[in-house]
């Protein structure tokens, strides 16, 4: 466990969306944008899954096929706020795919408390990279207008700080799952990505292929 952030000036950004939403190209595209404006290259794409049967074994293939050579994979289930600290130290752009297979990579892994308590470590790791960030004025610059729906990513190339790129599945708008394993992971998830969303400096949802920003 991370027992403190190495950088106070990272920025994270969340990228939600359904399945086929589009939030994964939309992600890889906003890494390869901010790290043209960053010295540090390549980009640390921290892959969450793990290949359980062929179908999922031939996603991930799709997913590695898609990247380019700027991407330089890191793979890892579990210890994602360590990996995250390290690809840091060596990348100026992470992008973190994706929150949700990491979440039930957990619930595999560990007891309903257990799981639990490393979603409360793994919170306050990522609130205290937010909130080292909330007093520095390049920062405040950089969330000016943010109501503001924004697709060109102009107002984050112009910065030099690190980037984190978290992506995670929004669920939750269809039926009630029918077992209490899947609620609760449901419940989980919808918590964590509220609070991913609360500390990220921008906040963007697919739908149909097509990126919004919330935040």
């Amino acid at each position: 466990m991370v027992k403190k952030v190495v950088t106070d000036l990272v920025v994270p950004i969340l990228v939600s969306g359904g399945a086929r939403s589009g939030k994964s190209e939309f992600a890889e595209k906003m890494a390869l944008a901010l790290a043209e404006k960053r010295p540090q290259a390549p980009i640390a794409y921290v892959a969450t899954a793990q290949a359980t049967d062929s179908e999922f074994e031939a996603r991930i293939a799709h997913h590695q096929a898609r990247r380019s050579a700027r991407f330089t994979t890191i793979e890892e289930p579990l210890a994602l706020e360590v990996t995250i600290a390290n690809a840091l130290a060596n990348h100026s752009v992470v992008l973190v795919e994706c929150m949700a297979t990491w979440l039930g990579n957990l619930q595999y892994h560990l007891s309903d408390d257990k799981m639990s308590e490393r979603l409360r470590q793994a919170q306050t790791y990522f609130e205290d990279i937010a909130v080292a960030n909330r007093s520095r004025p390049e920062i405040t610059t950089l969330l000016c207008g943010h109501a503001a729906p924004l697709t060109d990513l102009s107002d984050l190339l112009g910065t030099s700080n690190p980037v984190i790129i978290f992506v995670t599945n929004e669920i939750g708008l269809g039926i009630v799952p029918a077992t209490p394993e899947a609620r609760f992971y449901r419940d989980q998830l919808g918590r964590f990505n509220q609070h991913l969303a609360a500390v990220s400096h921008a906040f963007f949802w697919c739908i149909s292929g097509q990126p919004v920003r919330i935040k």
